[in-house]
């Protein structure tokens, strides 16, 4: 489904992870995204240099694949972030390229030996479909013998650690809480976000 036939979505606010990206992005995450990468290539046993970050935000893991001399491709289709993820690879000293594009439209046959979905970035559509469109897509965007690695939360794991409503403060006082409803058998979480 092409985006010019989509009705808009609550991702398609822009001003939404504008507000979000203090909560959402802490210093401490990308501080993190060096590990996080390593733990990833353990896992997966890459014999190539060719990545595909999908739904990359600011590109904390772009970066740090490309820090690993990985060529990279960061595709995200909030602008917003991926000036954040422009200014950081620049800090960083990386080339990455970086495309503003929704996930259920790239895809680029044959390209890469991994691709990763990271910080539960898969699975926002109420169309089971469209996820459907984006693992076909993904697959055939890998390198025969590619791998796609997701990062989500079993529902098992979140089952122990499920709040029905959190609270955090960040340093210059706003606040964000949190409500969320489960549904669909615990395979899905509707969250609302309030920023005070």
């Amino acid at each position: 489904m092409k985006k010019s036939l989509r009705t808009k979505e609550w991702f398609d606010e822009d001003a939404f992870w504008r507000t979000t990206f203090p909560f959402m992005f802490p210093e401490s995450r990308f501080n993190a995204a060096s590990e996080t990468v390593w733990k990833v290539l353990a896992l997966t046993k890459l014999r190539g240099k060719t990545a595909l970050d999908l739904c990359c935000g600011p590109g904390r893991c772009s970066i740090a694949l490309a820090e690993r001399g990985f060529s990279v491709t960061g595709v995200d289709r909030t602008k917003y972030f991926l000036d954040k993820a422009r200014a950081r690879a620049r800090s960083a000293g990386v080339d990455v390229e970086w495309i503003q594009q929704d996930m259920r439209d790239f895809v680029r046959p044959g390209a890469y030996h991994l691709a990763i979905s990271m910080f539960t970035s898969f699975g926002y559509f109420n169309n089971r479909n469209e996820d459907a469109a984006v693992l076909a897509n993904v697959f055939n965007s890998l390198r025969p013998g590619g791998v796609f690695f997701i990062e989500m939360m079993g529902k098992e794991i979140l089952a122990k650690s499920y709040l029905p409503v959190s609270a955090e403060t960040l340093p210059d006082g706003s606040m964000l809480v949190e409500r969320r409803n489960i549904f669909d058998d615990w395979t899905r979480i509707l969250s609302e976000w309030i920023v005070i």
